[in-house]
């Protein structure tokens, strides 16, 4: 595995040093992704240069950063970059899946009113959504998850959440 990691990490910088411009950026976050389990503190270097650089390859990097800070267990750094992609309007992540996250984060930090907080937006927020017809819409598997985890943490607020069975077809 090792080495396959390594062979492709060299065949992205390859590529970022032939093609440059947005073609060798997207090559040098996936060499830094690449890198993470070869060699953490140059990936993490490199992926703080690209999530400074805004856009598709920035929203990527950073949120791949926030990742590698959490499994260090630099939790307060991993929450200040999820925070920052989930204000974004430009971020490719799903708001759904950085604001779970973050729910995690604040629940492992011990920080139960956040949790609850965040998992209850999210939920809240997805079961309000509405089809062409009116209907709502089902809930995605995150915010069933966020909706679950409420239940265990505060089973008051979650109820406040209806989702609707849908009906069968008939």
């Amino acid at each position: 595995e090792k080495e396959r990691a390594e062979a492709a990490a060299t065949e992205f910088d390859e590529v970022t040093t032939k093609y440059g411009g947005a073609t060798g950026e997207k090559a040098k976050y996936l060499a830094a992704v690449t890198r993470i389990s070869l060699d953490r503190p140059a990936a993490i270097q490199t992926l703080e240069g690209l999530a400074k650089s805004g856009g598709e390859i920035g929203s990527l990097s950073k949120f791949a950063l926030a990742q590698a800070k959490q499994g260090d267990n630099k939790l307060d750094e991993a929450v200040t970059l999820y925070q920052e992609l989930a204000t974004a309007n430009d971020s490719v992540i799903s708001k759904d899946t950085i604001n779970f996250t973050l729910a995690g984060i604040y629940e492992k930090q011990g920080k139960k009113p956040e949790a609850i907080e965040a998992y209850y937006n999210l939920a809240k927020k997805a079961s309000e959504l509405k089809d062409a017809d009116g209907k709502q819409v089902p809930l995605s598997q995150t915010a069933t998850q966020a909706k679950e985890k409420l239940q265990t943490l505060d089973p008051a607020k979650a109820a406040e959440i209806k989702v609707e069975t849908p009906a069968l077809p008939s």
